[in-house]
């Protein structure tokens, strides 16, 4: 009996959302670039220096999940990836530029709020998996010890199936650090800022 009220309960709830026109849960794409802010005081590692360059252009491409859960309330997940790349200067007895690019498999977790078309959310970004390539690796190799949970916030606007979303994910704690490798030596980096600003664009189907 429990089982069939619930199974009942169920059927009027989805019956009651299709009956208001309105979709409980939605599927959508999504893609765009991004750039991080990233900045660590210098270091020497072995035989050079390192400080952090430029921002770089990345890009960022995911599959969204929306679930209603009131008229202007609504929670947003999904699986994205990132690219990230970041650039350093070298100094010492090595003099260039080398960029660290990285890529990440996230799945953010946002509180919504909808106002006709605009769009307010925050949230926070789990991270899955990451992996680094350096452009000389036998210079530099960094390994990103940031915390795996991020909070991202930002806002957009959503035109019947289609949206743009500007955002920005950051890591607010105060004991992140990296680890810089090069040759055989190694140090762990305070870093001083690692924010991502990122826009995109995509629709539901």
């Amino acid at each position: 009996r429990n089982m069939k009220r619930i199974m009942l309960m169920g059927l009027m709830l989805l019956g009651t959302c299709v009956a208001a026109h309105a979709q409980c849960l939605r599927v959508g794409v999504r893609g765009g670039v991004n750039t991080v802010d990233y900045s660590v005081a210098p270091v020497t590692v072995g035989d050079a220096t390192f400080s952090a360059g430029n921002a770089n252009v990345g890009y960022e491409a995911g599959l969204l999940l929306r679930f209603r859960l009131a008229k202007h309330l609504h929670l947003q997940s999904g699986l994205n990836y990132q690219f990230n790349p970041y650039a350093f200067r070298v100094g010492g007895n090595a003099h260039g530029r080398i960029t660290i690019d990285a890529r990440r498999l996230e799945i953010p977790v946002e509180l919504g709020l909808n106002f006709g078309v605009l769009r307010l959310f925050a949230g926070p970004v789990f991270r899955v998996a990451q992996w680094q390539k350096s452009s000389v690796p036998r210079l530099l190799r960094v390994k990103f010890n940031d915390s795996d949970i991020a909070l991202t916030g930002g806002a957009g606007l959503h035109i019947r199936r289609f949206f743009i979303d500007f955002r920005v994910t950051g890591y607010p704690w105060s004991s992140l650090s990296n680890t810089f490798y090069s040759g055989d030596a190694s140090a762990r980096v305070k870093v001083r800022r690692n924010l991502l600003y990122g826009g995109s664009v995509g629709f539901y189907f």
